[in-house]
């Protein structure tokens, strides 16, 4: 029996096991399977929900638009008409795409809100159009609309479960979707016209009305205050979510950036005192649409993410169901003796193959790992085997690799050639004792030209400290494939230098560098030279003229 269970696969093991903890937990199933549908219809229904809210997204962005045109008309920009009736024509559009994804029953309430919205904003455009009321009723009017709208979005989350979500990252995200993020939005949209009107004012050399500052200030403080609020809700879900957040992350960042960037430049162009709105009100307005158009972008990405979400949510709570359903009908007879052989067949194997790694760890390659099973712990031993061979293969060759070094670093250390070796970036790591030495016994000569160098700290410093134009060096020694010969000089030494690339494989991995001093030798070819020279000069003295 024993070997039967050794050709089990070991999830064919894992799913006796399973039966085996199902059996104890039939009951608990059996009320667990209830709830599970209840999860998944939840999962649907916010997902219904969520493309309701993603639709109702553009009744928003059309109401905004015409406010904004609405107060150029109803301030005297009779230009501003042909742009309001088309944001009124957006508006109705936006209204009509999202009444189908209202037609679902449990949306009786909201559906009735936003047919509300509807007829009002109506009453309200025809009024604009006919420019019946000021501007700045019109101004508080769109805005009363707007929360309105904000109202029946909330209804449809409350109606589709997303305000009660029951998982707590796509609850956080949920919370930005329904509530805060459309709020932030028509927070800055208002202190965004309100703000470039003011400074519109100040340009004009006319003073901000205290009214009109305060309600600046108050808008620029929910501003701030819901965008951290946006912030902490997103930041909470999208913590540890890793590469499936990335985007999410990139726009909430953006998102805060550019709605404090507006902030500052609110604060500063209008709100600050002395404040001469500089910029003019096309800074203040294009600010305000980069921090709406982040947030809306926020807004689109979340909404992504949550729809992935509560994809994943009800496929997974389906198989987890259906997995449930179906292994509560095993049998339960088998169990016990099932239970331990099953037990022992995975036990004692990775009770050796546990012996063996330890062994490993401890710097030991001889276990007995031989095994005839077929199963994941017999592979896991044959893997130890093949692991233990090839760490003993490894050991012998790194201990060779060690000894050839060593000898070839005995051989440049114990040189009299002067040796520098830099690697690929010209970082100097490598000198022998010659060359250390050399450097040392010419260091108050070298300092001369390079006033800062220190013999002892060569090492890990870079070539280009004995240059005086280093990217032309580099330059030159990046195209370098053969040797080259240069010659340098400090102070009042000379040097021969023969470079040479470290190639490896056709690619440049360092340069290796011989240094002679060839000072003696040039001041003694000097000094015969100028002995010649004199030697020359006495002959010529001594040498009777020539008879005439």
């Amino acid at each position: 029996m024993n070997a039967f269970f050794r050709r089990l696969q070991l999830w064919q093991k894992m799913s006796l096991l399973g039966a085996l903890a199902l059996v104890a937990a039939l009951l608990p199933s059996v009320q667990l399977l209830p709830r599970l549908n209840e999860g998944i219809a939840v999962a649907v229904s916010e997902s219904i929900g969520l493309r309701a809210v993603e639709s109702a997204d553009a009744v928003l962005a059309a109401l905004q638009a015409h406010r904004g045109q609405s107060n150029r008309l109803l301030l005297g920009d009779a230009t501003a008409e042909a742009a309001r009736s088309t944001a009124a024509a957006e508006v109705g559009k936006a209204m009509a795409a999202l009444q189908p994804k209202l037609q679902d029953p449990m949306f009786e309430r909201s559906r009735r809100l936003f047919v509300q919205l509807g007829s009002d904003f109506d009453a309200l455009q025809r009024e604009v159009a006919s420019k019946s009321l000021a501007a700045a009723e019109g101004f508080a009017r769109h805005g009363r609309l707007v929360e309105q709208y904000l109202f029946a979005l909330e209804a449809v989350a409350d109606e589709s479960a997303l305000s009660l979500d029951p998982v707590a990252d796509s609850y956080f995200l949920m919370t930005v979707v329904t509530d805060h993020a459309p709020r932030l939005i028509e927070l800055v949209a208002q202190a965004r016209g309100r703000g470039a009107g003011q400074a519109a004012l100040l340009a004009e050399g006319k003073p901000v009305l205290p009214q009109e500052r305060a309600t600046i200030e108050a808008l620029a403080a929910q501003v701030a205050s819901l965008r951290k609020r946006v912030e902490s809700q997103a930041g909470k879900a999208l913590t540890g979510q890793g590469e499936a957040a990335k985007a999410a992350t990139a726009a909430l960042g953006k998102a805060t950036t550019e709605t404090d960037r507006f902030l500052a430049r609110l604060n500063s162009e209008v709100l600050a005192v002395g404040a001469k709105g500089a910029a003019g009100s096309e800074a203040i307005f294009q600010a305000g649409d980069a921090a709406v158009a982040a947030q809306r972008e926020l807004l689109v990405v979340i909404q992504r993410d949550l729809h992935e979400m509560l994809e994943t949510r009800v496929a997974d709570e389906s198989r987890r169901r259906n997995w449930t359903a179906g292994l509560i009908t095993m049998a339960l007879a088998l169990a016990a003796g099932l239970g331990v052989l099953l037990v022992r067949s995975i036990n004692r194997p990775l009770a050796r193959a546990v012996s063996a790694a330890q062994a490993v760890a401890q710097g030991r390659l001889d276990s007995d790992v031989a095994d005839s099973g077929s199963d994941e712990p017999a592979r896991l031993l044959a893997a130890l085997g093949s692991m233990q061979a090839n760490l003993t293969e490894r050991n012998a060759r790194d201990q060779q690799a060690l000894f050839e070094n060593g000898r070839v670093l005995q051989a440049l250390d114990t040189s009299s050639t002067n040796i520098m070796l830099a690697d690929a970036d010209y970082n100097i790591i490598y000198g022998n004792r010659s060359l250390l030495r050399l450097l040392q016994e010419q260091e108050h000569e070298i300092r001369k030209d390079l006033p800062r160098f220190d013999a002892k700290r060569i090492l890990g410093s870079n070539i280009d400290q004995f240059h005086k134009n280093p990217a032309h060096q580099r330059g030159m020694l990046a195209k370098l494939s053969a040797t080259h010969v240069a010659k340098l000089t400090l102070g009042a030494r000379r040097f021969d230098l023969v470079i040479s690339p470290v190639l490896v494989e056709g690619q440049r991995t360092g340069t290796i560098v011989e240094w002679t001093d060839r000072t003696e030798e040039r001041r003694s070819s000097s000094a015969s030279w100028r002995w010649a020279a004199r030697a020359g000069a006495c002959s010529r003295r001594s040498t009777p003229p020539p008879p005439t």
